[in-house]
């Protein structure tokens, strides 16, 4: 049938009122053809139940430019209550659109780099509340947005150790309304492993000075710190002023920072059957040295791959006796020993009960100091 169009109605939609006709069928063909079923079937619910109409679509003008439109309307009733028309506007929305679609692009390119960076976004209110907090939670801490927005404070991430002094500590500087940039502190994952935190963040204050809340960032420096540490390490370790063995200080060392039940540090002997530990850390403490066979073992593959990582379910695929020296291990990581003719002469092998929370990182460090 036929519809009433205003002046500015016919210029949205670029047609000339002259030679054009004011009907459904010429609104259809206005509407952008990825969008034209779902328009039509709106129109259509709406006249069905005569309920009001509220949708937003994209028209293709004349010229070629694609504009979005947002169109309100309300049913028109006779005097017995029955449906007979609509009655509403039209609007030009693509300047909103368009500001709606570069904010979306540039929160996803926040995102991609916070990923890349391990870096999480977070806002708390004044009690410490998380309010906000970016995807990058869930890549670094295992925990997903929904899982701590409303329902945990930031102290809650800490580990149990320390938390309560944590917690004072940062509220002192709520009191204060300050700034802080740099502050180093500990996190806990998901699954139990620690991690090293680099925490910035701003207050905000509302219209009469009192305290909202805070904003901020967490960049995990956990591998940076390994790095730090480990090159401090290997420094110093093995002097003859420390009094200490190189590989049994180097087996303790990985230990500690990687999280392992169990680490060896061999060297290869028989011919190339068997391992010779130089060092051996299990459960933790020093331990004495043992011979294991190289055959059907991670550290078998070790020696063919240069570097071999398993990070779970490591005794569904090689059997107890071939996990020596940790025979319940679940994940395991060993990197080779190489002499200055690039021959293999032995290994660095750290495995664990549970999976470790952040194998890459392991990786880079065993790559740092087996050349060392």
């Amino acid at each position: 049938g036929e519809n009433l169009w205003s002046d500015s109605l016919w210029a949205l939609y670029g047609l000339d009122p002259h030679r054009d006709r004011a009907c459904y069928e010429t609104w259809l063909q206005v509407i952008h053809p990825d969008d034209r079923v779902a328009a039509e079937r709106t129109v259509q619910d709406a006249v069905q139940h005569g309920s009001e109409l509220n949708a937003e679509w994209r028209i293709r003008l004349p010229s070629g430019e694609t504009r979005w439109l947002m169109s309100r309307g309300r049913p028109i009733r006779d005097a017995q209550g029955r449906f007979e028309r609509y009655a509403g506007i039209v609007m030009d929305i693509d300047e909103r659109k368009r500001a709606e679609e570069t904010l979306v692009e540039t929160e996803q390119r926040y995102d991609q780099v916070s990923e890349n960076n391990r870096t999480i976004a977070w806002e708390v209110d004044a009690t410490g509340l998380y309010t906000y907090v970016n995807r990058a939670i869930e890549l670094v801490l295992g925990f997903r947005p929904e899982d701590i927005v409303g329902k945990k404070h930031f102290y809650d991430l800490h580990p149990a150790e320390g938390r309560e002094a944590f917690r004072k500590e940062a509220f002192e500087v709520f009191a204060r309304k300050e700034k802080f940039v740099g502050y180093n502190n500990r996190c806990e994952t998901q699954d139990g492993h620690v991690l090293w935190m680099r925490t910035s963040g701003i207050p905000t204050i509302d219209g009469e000075g009192r305290l909202r809340g805070y904003r901020g960032i967490d960049i995990d420096i956990t591998e940076a710190m390994l790095f730090e540490e480990s090159q401090s390490f290997l420094l110093t370790c093995g002097m003859p002023s420390t009094g200490k063995d190189f590989f049994e200080s180097l087996a303790s060392h990985l230990a500690q920072r990687t999280g392992a039940d169990s680490v060896c540090i061999g060297r290869i002997g028989d011919g190339g059957k068997n391992i010779f530990t130089l060092a051996r850390w299990s459960s933790g403490a020093l331990r004495d040295n043992i011979c294991y066979p190289l055959e059907n073992s991670p550290c078998g593959e070790v020696l063919e791959l240069t570097y071999k990582a398993y990070d779970r379910d490591l005794r569904a695929i090689f059997r107890p006796c071939d996990l020596a020296p940790l025979p319940d291990a679940e994940s395991y990581a060993g990197v080779a020993l190489h002499d200055s003719t690039g021959l293999n002469i032995g290994l660095i092998a750290v495995m664990a009960r549970q999976p470790f929370g952040n194998l890459p990182g392991i990786e880079r460090l065993l790559r740092f100091v087996a050349p060392r």
